[in-house]
C-alpha cells in the first residue's frame, strides 16, 4: 500500500466476481482511506463498487480482496490448505495540525482556508498549504476456513475453527511468543500449519 492510500499507484486491470457466478472486468484500485474498491467507467469516471454484498471477491492484478462486514480484506496468503490470513484496515479522521514556529506542527481548531479534502465518513475538512491532515489507522487480521468464512485471527480461533490442529497449535503457542496483532507472528503460525498433515 503506497502513501496515497491506494493499493496500486495507478488503476490496473482487474475482475469483480459476483456471488451469482457473473464477473466484470475494469480498471480497478482499492483506497484504504475511503475503504472502497474503485473502478474507471466507460465514460472515464471514477466510481465505487456498489452493493458489495453481491460481490464474492475482487481480483486486482495479483491481489485478492473480499468484502466482510464494514471491512475490505486483502488476502495475504494463498495456502494449500486453510487457514489463510487476511488484513483489513479502518482509517479514521483525527484532526489536523498547522505549521508553527521553527517548522513544527501543532493541533489546530477552526481554520478559515479555501481548499478542502473529503475524509472517511463523508466529513469534509478545509485545509491550508501549511497543514497536515491526521489519520488513525486500525489494522485487523482475519483467518478463513476452507469455506471462506472469516474469523478474527486470535488464539482461540485456531483451536476452535481448526480442531484438527488443536494439539499442534497448543504446543506451538507454548513454545513461541505470538503477538496476534502482528502479521509476521501470524504468518509464523499459518506457515507452521502448512507443514502439518491435516
Amino acid at each position: 500500500m503506497n502513501n496515497s492510500g491506494y493499493l496500486n499507484p495507478i488503476f490496473i486491470n482487474g475482475t469483480i466476481f459476483f456471488k451469482g457466478g457473473a464477473s466484470g472486468e475494469a480498471k480497478l484500485n482499492f483506497n484504504r482511506y475511503s475503504n472502497e474498491v474503485l473502478f474507471i467507467s466507460q465514460k472515464g469516471d471514477t466510481l465505487s463498487v456498489a452493493q458489495p454484498e453481491t460481490v464474492s471477491y475482487v481480483q486486482i492484478g495479483t491481489e485478492t480482496l473480499y468484502f466482510y462486514q464494514n471491512l475490505i480484506l486483502l488476502k495475504i496468503t494463498h495456502n494449500r490448505i486453510a487457514p489463510d490470513l487476511y488484513v483489513g484496515q479502518i482509517v479514521s479522521y483525527i484532526g489536523k495540525e498547522k505549521k508553527g514556529a521553527f517548522g513544527t506542527y501543532s493541533a489546530v481548531g477552526s481554520i478559515n482556508s479555501a481548499p478542502s479534502v473529503s475524509t472517511p465518513g463523508e466529513l469534509t475538512s478545509r485545509i491550508s498549504p501549511d497543514e497536515n491532515i491526521i489519520y488513525k489507522i486500525n489494522t485487523y487480521y482475519y483467518l478463513s476456513d476452507s469455506s471462506n468464512n472469516f474469523y478474527p485471527a486470535k488464539k482461540i480461533q485456531f483451536s476452535k475453527r481448526f480442531p484438527q490442529y488443536a494439539k499442534e497449535t497448543s504446543t506451538f503457542f507454548k513454545t513461541h511468543e505470538i503477538d496476534f496483532n502482528k502479521k509476521e507472528n501470524l504468518l509464523q503460525v499459518t506457515n507452521y500449519l502448512q507443514g502439518l498433515k491435516p
